[in-house]
């Protein structure tokens, strides 16, 4: 048996940003809008909602997120605690050609967010064009490239903040993220590359998720 297909499932964890500005207004003509004050408190809030995955002493060992303000702002506000490796993934990006999905050069952002690295994003990363339009296809391999991307990390654990569009790609069937909501599951080597829920009763429907998944997979 190839080491390979030895390997463990990963645990991935799914963040929904919190609340940003063009949540409230439904104005999509704001460039990369920043969280609300609600959406900062639901931020913070998320170490209180999901004590075993944001807390100190959480077995992740890497928190991967959207270079998009909102996404970076859920993430420092939410694992803050967790003090985990923190990188940006450019697929990770909202889906549609519009200001508020749109990123930033990465001058501005570093000047925002002096303790993040962006050296590796790609300098077409905003360009909404290629491999980042938000045609169907461009999506599909988006999302199929963070799959693999994820199941060649080392980490067995690892949470990822991102969008909600996008996440309807990343794993096909999922919809109805609310804002700063965590939904978790097993990622492992089936061809078809689409990770497999811990919980099939919540996975679906997003009024059924437990406030804090890894307990309820534990309690079965």
């Amino acid at each position: 048996m190839s080491q390979q297909s030895q390997r463990k499932e990963q645990i991935i964890h799914l963040v929904r940003h919190a609340e940003a500005e063009h949540n409230v207004a439904n104005d999509w003509s704001i460039r990369d809008p920043p969280l609300t004050g609600k959406g900062r408190d639901q931020a913070s809030g998320i170490p209180a909602n999901y004590p075993k995955i944001a807390s100190e002493g959480s077995n992740i060992q890497l928190l991967v997120v959207s270079p998009l303000r909102r996404t970076l702002q859920t993430a420092l506000l939410g694992f803050e605690k967790a003090h985990l490796p923190f990188l940006v993934l450019a697929e990770l990006q909202e889906n549609c050609n519009v200001p508020c999905d749109t990123g930033r050069d990465t001058e501005t952002m570093s000047k925002e967010f002096p303790n993040i690295d962006f050296s590796q994003l790609p300098p077409d990363w905003t360009s909404k064009q290629g491999k980042w339009s938000e045609s169907d296809d461009a999506l599909r391999q988006r999302a199929k490239f963070v799959r693999n991307w994820l199941r060649q990390r080392p980490e067995s654990e690892i949470a990822v903040v991102t969008h909600s569009g996008f996440l309807s790609y990343l794993v096909p069937g999922w919809k109805g993220f609310k804002n700063a909501e965590i939904r978790s599951c097993l990622l492992g080597d089936a061809e078809d590359l689409v990770p497999t829920t811990l919980d099939g009763e919540w996975a679906r429907e997003v009024g059924e998720a437990p406030a804090d998944p890894i307990a309820a997979m534990e309690a079965q």
